[in-house]
């Protein structure tokens, strides 16, 4: 069974796997008190944004208590290797450790245009949403 989201636009959904949900669970629990954070990576086919993997990268935030900050060469790297596969990088994930699976007014506020992105936390909670570009 996939777990599904709407985006907030209404026209594609976001398809996670639930190995990989749980999977995401587990390690924001291995990593707390610090948040844990990586790519989306996926296909779009039709109305639906499809998730094949969510490779982790370090969180390079000065606080990971508090935030996130992907690194940078993570993220090319895995945006490289993902082209060469025919997939592509359809956003971003991290993690909660100490609060639910909402978006905070900074995940908001930080949400790159044109991408999903998905909230994890702790109780095995989740929370997707597209950012319009």
């Amino acid at each position: 069974m996939n777990r599904e989201t709407k985006g907030e636009e209404g026209r594609v959904r976001l398809v996670v796997g639930d190995e990989l949900l749980a999977e995401l669970v587990r390690l924001a629990v291995e990593v707390a008190p610090e948040e844990a954070c990586g790519l989306l990576v996926g296909r779009v086919e039709g109305d639906e944004a499809q998730v094949h993997e969510a490779p982790r990268s370090p969180n390079r935030a000065a606080d990971p208590r508090i935030g996130f900050e992907l690194d940078p060469a993570a993220w090319v790297a895995t945006e490289d290797a993902a082209r060469g596969r025919g997939l592509e990088v359809l956003g971003f994930w991290h993690t909660h450790p100490r609060g639910p699976a909402e978006p905070s007014a900074e995940d908001r506020w930080f949400a790159m245009p044109g991408t999903w992105n998905l909230v994890v936390d702790v109780r095995g909670g989740y929370r997707a949403w597209f950012q319009p570009g």
